[in-house]
């Protein structure tokens, strides 16, 4: 099977505060999400985490990404803003030096940017942040946590919008079909420009 997901900050005190995360600590965050994810993926199932698997803080140590090898499945990390900046600080910038490291730490294959995937028979671009691109692709996303589900071109896969459980290709059907198949009403889509004017 295949699964998505997103925004697991693992090790994140922070982002446990920032996202309005209801655990007691990155702890109990972590030990959440392993078993929700386990309970879920299958050792031969494959996951795109769409970015931010750990983050970007004063507290980041290179080790955090070993909590990969807890979790079934064969893991792809599409970059997200986090492994950017940890990419720049720690590694000098070099993608095949960073890329190489999270490959011995036990993903299965790092992704720079964005990729165009079929899911099922629904073409979509797979990305950390939220991108409209060509109307014909169905966009996978995460970054905006809780902020923002869905959008008239795609919908947010991050653990924040799926209490902490990867996303089967299944669910991304769903939403195509309630979203491109035009079964939310205008008012789902609002815009800071609708706020503003309203």
């Amino acid at each position: 099977m295949l699964f998505f997901t997103a925004d697991t900050h693992f090790y994140d005190d922070n982002n446990n505060r920032r996202s309005y995360r209801y655990f007691k600590n990155a702890r109990q965050m972590n030990l959440l999400i392993v078993k929700n994810w386990n309970k879920t993926v299958k050792a031969a199932d494959t996951v795109y985490h769409l970015g931010d698997f750990v983050s970007f803080t004063d507290f980041f140590k290179p080790q955090s990404y070993k909590i990969v090898k807890k979790l079934n499945g064969k893991i792809k990390l599409i970059m997200g803003n986090n492994e950017k900046n940890i990419m720049n600080k720690y590694f000098g910038g070099n993608f095949e030096t960073y890329k190489n490291f999270l490959l011995s730490c036990g993903f299965d294959e790092i992704i720079e940017k964005g990729i165009y995937l079929t899911v099922g028979d629904i073409p979509c671009y797979l990305n950390h942040f939220p991108a409209k691109s060509d109307p014909q692709v169905f966009n996978l996303f995460g970054h905006v946590h809780i902020l923002r589900k869905v959008y008239e071109f795609g919908f947010n896969v991050g653990v924040d919008c799926f209490k902490f459980f990867p996303v089967p290709a299944k669910v991304v059907k769903k939403y195509y079909d309630l979203i491109i198949g035009k079964r939310f009403d205008e008012n789902v889509f609002f815009t800071i420009d609708d706020l503003r004017n309203s």
